[in-house]
């Protein structure tokens, strides 16, 4: 979870290579603090969505020793079960525009399609989704700070209500 400019990535894909290239990428050249952590199972990064990611890289099909491994949509679907704050990035080799509709409209936030820019695309929209969230939490920190400042003037006008009250209440009777 975000912690004063600090986001948390996870990278889940079955291409080892890409996972190093996509982990080096957003750490360097990210605006923000991200630590990004690397999956290249589905099983393996489950135990760890209990961490509640801001975002998660999640590649769409995996190949895996299991009879049916589940598509990156149906992870998708348990990442916003468990976090629901949780940004999701679907990245795949299938340049298929009905899977990237799909995706979007079942919650992930993009779709890439694994080709020459999916590394500099996936960096650029994973820095949008923290420039977001950053502007998010400054506008939340603002609120609060204007909540205060509101009450102490509620409170400071109250108390010169009562002075004035007092000082009419002094003149009335002194005369």
């Amino acid at each position: 979870m975000k912690k004063d400019n600090y986001y948390s990535v996870f990278v889940v894909d079955d291409d080892k290579k890409l996972l190093t290239m996509l982990k080096h990428v957003i750490e360097r050249n990210t605006s923000y603090n991200a630590e990004v952590m690397v999956f290249d199972t589905v099983e393996e990064f489950l135990q760890h969505l209990n961490e509640k990611p801001d975002i998660v890289v999640l590649d769409y099909y995996f190949e895996s020793e299991e009879e049916n491994p589940p598509t990156g949509l149906e992870v998708m679907q348990k990442i916003k079960e468990q976090s629901p704050g949780t940004e999701v990035v679907i990245i795949s080799g299938q340049d298929d525009i009905d899977t990237a509709l799909e995706t979007i409209r079942e919650g992930a936030y993009d779709y890439v399609v694994k080709d020459d820019r999916a590394i500099p695309r996936t960096q650029l929209i994973v820095d949008n989704i923290m420039k977001a969230r950053s502007r998010e939490y400054i506008l939340k920190q603002n609120n609060k700070n204007l909540r205060l400042v509101i009450g102490i003037m509620v409170v400071f006008i109250l108390a010169l209500i009562a002075f004035l009250a007092y000082a009419l209440y002094l003149q009335e009777h002194q005369v």
